[in-house]
This record gives structure tokens, C-alpha cells and sequence, in this order.
């Protein structure tokens, strides 16, 4: 994993950003929270190359927000791509659901 390769961007003049937003490389992520987890929206058409950059960015998720010390860390459930209108299809939106798991 490559921490580094993952930014989270803040709009210059905000401190409290209205999107959430994350660069991985070069490639833009506009993000939100839905019933379970997260929906990244990925400026990639390749779903392969999209997944990818998904699963990236819940790795450093996860990393961020484990907490061992607290007795809880957060598991991946599944990732799927999310049914887009294709007339209006511009990049790929990846689910990513997970849990918090208890570890005592």
C-alpha cells in the first residue's frame, strides 16, 4: 500500500469542504457516504482500472480508522459497480461496503 498515492483534497479558501474528494495519482474521486459504506465516484471508464483505484482508497481508509487499541477495525464486505444511466455515463461508480468487526 502507498499512502502516499492517496490525497484527500481540500478546496483552497474551505475548511470545511462541501464534496469529499481524493486524488489517487491523477486520478479524481468525488466521494459519499450511502447505507453501508461509501460510493466513489471515479473519473475512469476502464471498471478494471476504476475497482483498482477503489480499493485503494479503502485500503487507506481502513488503515486510517483501525483502531486495535479500541478493540475495533473496519472490514471490507464487498465492492460493486454501481448501475449508471448510460446516456450520462462519465467514469464508473464503485460501491464499497464494509463493517466494523469487533476483535476481542
Amino acid at each position: 500500500m502507498d499512502k502516499d498515492n492517496v490525497k484527500f483534497y481540500i478546496p483552497k479558501g474551505l475548511t470545511i469542504p462541501t464534496d469529499l474528494i481524493v486524488y489517487v495519482g491523477e486520478t479524481y474521486v468525488k466521494y459519499n457516504r450511502i447505507h453501508g459504506g461509501f460510493c466513489f465516484h471515479i473519473l475512469e471508464d476502464d471498471e478494471e482500472k476504476a475497482m483498482e483505484v477503489a480499493k485503494e482508497i479503502a485500503e487507506v481508509m481502513i488503515y486510517d480508522h483501525d483502531e486495535y487499541e479500541h478493540g475495533v477495525t473496519w472490514e471490507t464486505v464487498k465492492f460493486e459497480i454501481a448501475e449508471q444511466d448510460g446516456r450520462h455515463k462519465i467514469g464508473t461508480d464503485i460501491n464499497w461496503f464494509y463493517r466494523v468487526r469487533d476483535i476481542y
